[in-house]
């Protein structure tokens, strides 16, 4: 369970939450983040997000394309109608509404040290054994998806994934790669952590290729998540090494790209 702690303490930096008061007829009325709904809700919202990307992925795999459908949206744009099962709009509406009530009631964000922060996440999971469980049972269904690569059309729409992904409960490292044709992938490797991850590269005349999907394009740049710090390991340096002419960069949720 400690180690679960430690996975989901990004989530109250993320959302923006911290212990503090709040001034009602010149009394401080100290609000516990970790006896409150909202954390427990964001948590769950969380997860959901999470497991539904999982989900999605797998749907897509079975997808027949000749049911999709094509529509004009509002603004002119092309808007694609996936029949899948997943319906992650529901899930991204439900982590952002949980995420907006929670940085409403405790806005007081950079007050919270770090070891409050994991004293406060241990006791809402401790309290709540309906989270305790769902958290017990996420992680392991983490432990046992295998490697999964996502494809987007947009550079916006990756990053949104990579930042739903730094916030995640069970965090580990993605792989984002952008493609010379435009497209746009993001990859957990088998074995992933909290602080590696991993991917098959080749070389030929026209630049750098990834090995194992959509190898018939090479890369433009390749990036990978950090949760703390845009600063390169030892591992990411080594990567840099034996991969001469390839523009790398790290992704953090304050920083954004940072190339190395």
């Amino acid at each position: 369970m400690k180690k679960l702690v430690f996975k989901i303490a990004t989530l109250v930096i993320v959302a923006g939450i911290a212990l503090g008061c709040q001034n009602v007829s010149n009394e401080c009325i100290v609000e516990t983040i970790e006896q409150s709904e909202e954390l427990q809700d964001y948590l769950i919202a969380c997860m959901d997000l999470d497991e539904s990307f999982i989900a999605f992925s797998e749907d897509l795999r079975s997808l027949d394309t000749s049911l999709i459908r094509k529509t004009i949206g509002y603004k002119g744009e092309v808007v694609l109608y996936l029949p899948t099962n997943t319906h992650i709009e529901t899930y991204v509406k439900s982590y952002n509404e949980t995420k907006k009530r929670l940085r409403k009631k405790f806005p007081q964000i950079k007050r919270l040290k770090e070891e409050e922060k994991l004293n406060c996440i241990e006791s809402c999971i401790n309290d709540n054994i309906t989270l305790k469980e769902k958290i017990e049972r996420y992680h392991t269904y983490r432990l046992l998806t295998k490697s999964t690569t996502y494809t987007f059309n947009t550079e916006t729409d990756a990053f949104s994934y990579l930042e739903n992904q730094i916030a995640s409960p069970n965090y580990v490292e993605v792989i984002l790669i952008s493609y010379t044709d435009g497209v746009y992938k993001a990859h957990i490797s088998d074995g992933a952590t909290s602080t590696s991850c991993s991917i098959n590269m080749s070389h030929n005349q026209n630049g750098w290729y990834t090995t194992d999907f959509y190898s018939d394009v090479t890369v433009s740049y390749l990036a990978h998540t950090h949760r703390y710090s845009s600063r390169p390991s030892r591992s990411d340096e080594n990567f840099k090494e034996s991969h001469p002419g390839l523009t790398l960069y790290i992704y953090t949720t304050y920083d954004g790209l940072v190339e190395f």
